[in-house]
């Protein structure tokens, strides 16, 4: 059996061969969007599936991540220029 850590009433693995293996913090299986995702999906997704990031791939390469925050500071700019009804 693994020691265990525990931090903030949570137990936490403890990889003693491992001290840096943040393996149990990362989502293995990020959702992932290609460049070309309509805007209107990214708002639909981040919205309906309640994530704060998702990232962007073009062929299985990496290219970026919109941040849940970023995105609704870009839809007010466009609200408020008039682009968005």
């Amino acid at each position: 059996m693994s020691p265990q850590l525990m931090h903030n009433n949570v137990t936490i693995p403890y990889f003693q061969d491992r001290p840096n293996d943040f393996t149990p913090f990362v989502d293995q299986t990020p959702l992932t969007i290609s460049p070309n995702t309509p805007i209107e999906l990214v708002a639909s997704l981040l919205g309906r599936l309640g994530i704060s990031c998702i990232c962007v791939a073009d062929k299985g390469i990496y290219c970026g991540v919109i941040f849940k925050k970023a995105y609704i500071g870009y839809a007010k700019e466009l609200e408020e220029a008039g682009y968005v009804h």
